[in-house]
């Protein structure tokens, strides 16, 4: 499932993250203090449409020891994206703890009018 986002609005959304494991799909504890950014990028993964973003432990409704984040991308990061070259892309997340681990959420990408 895709999600929206408007360029020139800030991208402020709870992402639940989940690995795989013989037993299912888990969540898993994010221990602080590690690293979480995210960034829009491309549907082909070839370019960055934002800067990275840190996710912090205290963001409103996150739980890091359910591996729940929060994102918080500000306007000025969305203003720059061109929706009419990418209409379609991914917030992608990365969590740094004893390795790197990769997540892509789909987004659709729509342009913003009213400033």
């Amino acid at each position: 499932m895709s999600v929206e986002i408007v360029t020139g609005d800030p991208i402020v959304r709870l992402v639940q993250l989940s690995k795989i494991t013989d037993s299912g799909t888990v969540t898993f504890n994010i221990p602080t203090p590690t690293s979480v950014k995210c960034a829009v990028v491309s549907l082909d993964h070839k370019t960055k449409l934002t800067a990275d973003v840190a996710a912090t432990s205290a963001a409103t409704g996150a739980d890091w020891t359910t591996s729940l984040i929060g994102i918080n991308i500000p306007k000025s990061e969305t203003d720059g994206i061109n929706a009419k070259n990418y209409d379609k892309g991914y917030i992608e997340i990365q969590v740094a703890d004893s390795n790197e681990l990769t997540w892509f959420v789909p987004v659709t990408i729509i342009e913003g009018q009213i400033d």
